[in-house]
């Protein structure tokens, strides 16, 4: 679906949720997380050839955060695109370039000390290694074309490297899981679970940060879009459930 002209939303179904991907098209080409393992080649793949743009134009696509729904499908696009570099933040890089750190330090950091954790069932959505090429930090400006830049924003909380993006031309903000109201919701418009953040001073801290910047729009990983006023209560949201 184009939500700007030439910015675009991928939808696809991730069990009973939606997962969400955008591409930038402009004199570069730009995509936001990759989803599972299977979803370039069964989703974004196909909405890119719909729209005429080869998936051999990516210059670079971006995982917003680590988790096996949002840079899974990294080593699926090195495949098709080998010149494609995979960007993230250095906060986040080793539990996205190695499933066995991210099952470990991420989904089970809890299992020594409590007994807490996740089976290894889920880990069939990222089960290759990858390389990552490119470390982004705050602040740091991506140019798709003369007048339209994207600006690199860290949002800590649901992760440690977690990456939002801000296109300066549209107003738009595109925070992935960074802030998740009152949970995750599923396409039946239920709630699939509660919000997810491991360091509660960090959420909070990027909740402030996000309230403070000149945003319109927000598109996110999984929840709909959210502008003007609805933008803010997601946020208002967001800080309410902590």
């Amino acid at each position: 679906m184009q939500i700007f002209p030439h910015v675009y939303e991928i939808k696809s179904l991730f069990g009973d949720r939606y997962i969400q991907q955008y591409l930038f098209v402009g004199d570069t080409v730009v995509l936001l997380d990759a989803g599972v393992i299977g979803t370039p080649e069964a989703t974004i793949f196909p909405y890119m050839e719909k729209i005429g743009v080869s998936p051999k134009r990516l210059a670079m696509v971006i995982a917003m955060h680590a988790d096996s729904d949002h840079h899974g499908g990294l080593p699926a696009i090195k495949d098709v695109s080998p010149s494609t570099l995979l960007a993230c933040h250095e906060g986040d890089r080793k539990l996205i370039e190695d499933p066995e750190l991210l099952y470990q330090d991420r989904y089970n950091f809890l299992a020594k000390d409590h007994g807490l954790g996740f089976g290894r069932e889920g880990m069939v959505y990222s089960p290759r290694k990858c390389k990552i090429g490119a470390q982004l930090s705050a602040n740091e400006v991506l140019k798709i074309a003369s007048g339209w830049n994207l600006r690199v924003w860290h949002v800590p909380g649901h992760s440690e490297g977690h990456l939002a993006i801000y296109d300066e031309k549209n107003h738009a903000a595109f925070t992935s899981d960074a802030v998740q109201a009152g949970g995750y919701p599923t396409a039946s418009g239920g709630i699939a679970f509660g919000p997810t953040y491991y360091a509660v001073n960090a959420y909070l801290a990027t909740i402030e940060f996000l309230e403070r910047q000149p945003l319109e729009h927000m598109f996110t990983g999984h929840w709909p879009s959210a502008h003007g006023e609805d933008a803010k209560k997601f946020l208002s949201q967001s800080r309410a459930f902590v």
